[in-house]
């Protein structure tokens, strides 16, 4: 698939020490989600690969002041949020969680945001990451894809000429993303939509499990 692809890679380990010795992380959460760690700290440690970015996975509730164009800051959070700094091009973070969520909690923030439309949504887990070479890259993503991830994919970055990063994205699409107006849903229907997203996310947990135990019978 890749045979006429050349790659220079000459500047892996040196971008992978500059990553992983840095102290800034430039995440809302500022730090390694709690359920990703174990897979990012496996690839971390593997001398063919380093992470770039990640997320677990994560319920997100937020106000959409602009329907027409609704914007969701992709950086992570585990708190509830709804202060000024926490607003971005129209959207205005209402809570975030990397877990799974108690309906009767998020149904009481909702009661408590009447006024404008919401978005409840949920994003998969997602990590980025570099190989050194096109064959570990390839082993990569197969251990995504057999675990779930199946729109994973590879893409590479140029320089010169020359592709000298290749980036592994692991990912699905079994999110949600849902728009209303608090007056137009019944309880009921919330509690319903938000224990299918509780559902996906014990779905995400399954298939973050599986990818590690697919990693570590591919990278003994």
């Amino acid at each position: 698939m890749f045979e006429n692809v050349c790659v220079n890679v000459s500047n892996f380990q040196s971008s992978k020490d500059q990553i992983l010795n840095s102290s800034i992380d430039l995440s809302r959460k500022g730090s390694v989600d709690t359920l990703a760690f174990p897979i990012v700290e496996f690839l971390n440690s593997h001398p063919l690969f380093f992470t770039t970015s990640s997320c677990s996975g994560r319920f997100i509730l937020f106000g959409d002041y602009n329907e027409t164009n609704p914007v969701l800051n992709k950086e992570s959070s585990s708190e509830v949020l709804g202060d000024r700094k926490n607003r971005k091009e129209g959207c205005d973070w209402k809570h975030v969680s990397h877990d799974l969520v108690d309906v009767s909690s998020i149904k009481d923030i909702i009661n408590q945001n009447t006024q404008s439309p919401l978005v409840l949504k949920f994003e998969p887990f997602i990590v980025h990451v570099q190989a050194k070479t096109l064959e570990a890259a390839q082993k990569l993503l197969s251990c995504g894809v057999q675990s779930g991830f199946r729109e994973s994919g590879i893409s590479f970055r140029q320089k010169s000429g020359k592709i000298n990063k290749i980036i592994v994205a692991i990912r699905s699409t079994h999110g949600i993303e849902v728009p209303f107006r608090f007056d137009l849903v019944s309880s009921e229907f919330l509690g319903y939509i938000i224990e299918k997203v509780n559902g996906l996310m014990k779905e995400n947990v399954l298939r973050i499990d599986r990818l590690l135990s697919e990693l570590k019978k591919a990278f003994p």
